[in-house]
């Protein structure tokens, strides 16, 4: 009698994964008849493109965020800077201007003179580097206007007043005009300043939103594609392992002496290529 039991019933090891007989559809059949590194290079590929992915989102999001900082500097910092300068030389000409009424010598005068010279440098520097249309056009206007007149008066009757000791006259002078025209451009320089303490806060709320809008961004495509990346590895496992196994079973069960066993693979890929059906034939 033959060592090998004769084939009269054969037993077929089915299929214990859906999509890799050829029962599948046809998407799952067309991945079934890959290659096993054209499986393995699909899972390195949506690994890559994932990674690609997130970071160019995230250079684009540090780009956004670089053009908010810009925003905060331009919009923000900068303006509230050349302000405090104006304010600065506003209140250092107030000061020289007193000297200069009290003192009355030429270097007080001088320096007076050249505060002028700042707060109008000062005012210029702002007004040519921000937008002033709308309320910020009509404070400069106002800033400007109360200027003018307050070193007008100061520069010249106020200042022949304070030279002549009549101060009587000089207070009554500095109390209807001077006084007036201070409280004006203060009003002004005020409002502007609060105006772009304003702006300031809204670039730097700006800015945060764009952080966590970022953050958000890549974090949800980096679970995305994990999960994209872990379901490809998960298919090409079931893809390739489940006709292994079943090639493995028919081998021992060979091995053994056993030919009723046939192997129900029949994908295209290495696995499903291999030779075990002839090898039972010539059994």
């Amino acid at each position: 009698m033959s060592a090998f039991p004769t084939a009269g019933t054969a037993k077929s090891v089915s299929a214990q994964t859906p999509g890799v007989g050829r029962s599948g559809n046809r998407v799952s059949r067309w991945f079934a008849d890959r290659g096993l590194v054209t499986k393995l290079l699909a899972a390195v590929l949506v690994a890559t493109v994932t990674g690609v992915v997130v970071g160019v989102t995230g250079l684009v999001q540090m780009s956004g965020m670089g053009h908010n900082v810009t925003a905060i500097n331009n919009e923000g910092l900068r303006p509230v800077q050349q302000l405090a300068l104006v304010r600065q030389a506003v209140l250092q000409t107030r000061i020289d201007a007193l000297a200069d009424e009290m003192l009355g010598d030429g270097v007080e005068h001088q320096a007076y003179q050249g505060d002028l010279v700042a707060v109008d440098a000062a005012m210029a520097a702002y007004t040519s580097s921000n937008d002033t249309t709308g309320a910020k056009g009509v404070q400069v206007k106002n800033f400007t206007t109360a200027w003018a007149s307050y070193h007008l008066v100061v520069s010249g009757q106020l200042l022949t007043l304070a030279r002549a000791k009549d101060w009587v006259a000089y207070t009554q002078l500095r109390d209807s005009q001077v006084k007036p025209a201070a409280d004006a451009f203060n009003k002004a320089l005020t409002a502007l300043e609060t105006d772009q303490a304003a702006s300031a806060t809204a670039q730097v709320a700006t800015a945060h939103h764009a952080v966590s809008t970022a953050r958000l961004i890549i974090g949800v495509l980096l679970v995305v594609g994990s999960l994209a990346a872990l379901g490809l590895a998960w298919l090409i496992a079931r893809a390739v392992i489940g006709p292994v196994r079943r090639v493995a079973v028919v081998a021992r069960a060979l091995a053994e002496g056993d030919l009723t066993q046939r192997c129900a693979v029949d994908s295209r890929d290495e696995v499903g290529q291999n030779r075990l059906g002839d090898l039972q034939s010539e059994f």
